[in-house]
């Protein structure tokens, strides 16, 4: 169960924890070794396995509980926001994805609006979780 503030984080820091993961995860599947420069006549550093196959595994365990977490925020925040109204649905895809200085302009609204809205649907999306 995740608190207000928890939720708050969720919410201002979606769009680059995505753009993260999607960074991420593109560098653990390339299988990528050096072939050719200065990298691959340096030497192999000692202790470690120079297997291209076991080097993938190990560098996806150390890394899998961080973003089975990070994606375990996502899908809680793409979940509640399927359960609030249309009003409630597209102000949370704008704060998704935008900062609130590029929100406002759009929105036609101010400060205080935003924030009370804001706080709305964050209050929505804490009583969602109390009710399963």
């Amino acid at each position: 169960m995740y608190t207000k503030e928890q939720i708050r984080e969720m919410i201002d820091n979606f769009s680059s924890t995505c753009n993260m993961l999607e960074m991420v995860l593109v560098d653990l599947d390339s299988n990528s070794i050096a072939q050719y420069g200065i990298e691959s006549s340096l030497p192999k550093p000692q202790g470690t396995n120079s297997s291209k196959v076991e080097s993938v595994v190990i560098a996806r365990e150390k890394a899998h509980k961080h973003i089975q977490n990070k994606m375990d925020k996502i899908a809680f925040i793409n979940e509640c926001q399927d359960n609030l109204n249309e009003d409630d649905f597209i102000f949370l895809e704008l704060m998704k994805r935008h900062k609130r200085h590029q929100i406002l302009p759009k929105t036609e609204t101010n400060k205080n609006t935003y924030d009370k809205k804001k706080r709305n649907i964050i209050d929505k999306i804490y009583n969602m979780q109390l009710e399963d």
